[in-house]
C-alpha cells in the first residue's frame, strides 16, 4: 500500500473507531423565531475526547408525515463521560417555505443514519 493510502486508510479507520464509543443519551427541542433548537446529551464511553461530531436529526409535519433529515456538524470537544450541548439550530423550512407546524424528531451520530 502507498504512503498516501496507508494515510487514508488510517483515518478512515480513526473515524470509525472514535465514533463508536458516543452516543446521544438525551435530547429536547424548542421553538425560538424561525428555528428549531434542539438540546443534545452526549455520552462519550471512550478514554479520550473526540471533535467534530456531525449529528442527523429528523422532521416532520404533524401528525407523521417525515420531511426529512438534516445534518449539522458538533464543532466542540465532547470529554469522556456525558456533554450538554444547546442552540443547535435548524430552520423551520419546508420545500424553502417556513412550516410553523415543523416538529424536530429523533436525532443521531451521521454514521448510524441511515442514507434515505
Amino acid at each position: 500500500m502507498s504512503p498516501p493510502a496507508a494515510v487514508v486508510a488510517r483515518s478512515k479507520l480513526d473515524s470509525a473507531s472514535l465514533i463508536e464509543g458516543l452516543s446521544i443519551s438525551r435530547q429536547s427541542w424548542l421553538r425560538e423565531g424561525g428555528f428549531l433548537v434542539a438540546e443534545i446529551t452526549f455520552f462519550n464511553k471512550n478514554d479520550f475526547s473526540v471533535h467534530d461530531v456531525i449529528i442527523a436529526c429528523d422532521f416532520f409535519d404533524p401528525p407523521d408525515l417525515f420531511i426529512g433529515r438534516r445534518g449539522s456538524l458538533i464543532a466542540r470537544i465532547l470529554p469522556p463521560g456525558q456533554t450538554t450541548i444547546g442552540g443547535i439550530e435548524f430552520t423551520m423550512l419546508k420545500h424553502n417555505i417556513f412550516d410553523p407546524d415543523m416538529l424536530g424528531g429523533a436525532c443521531r451520530l451521521a454514521s448510524d443514519a441511515p442514507v434515505i
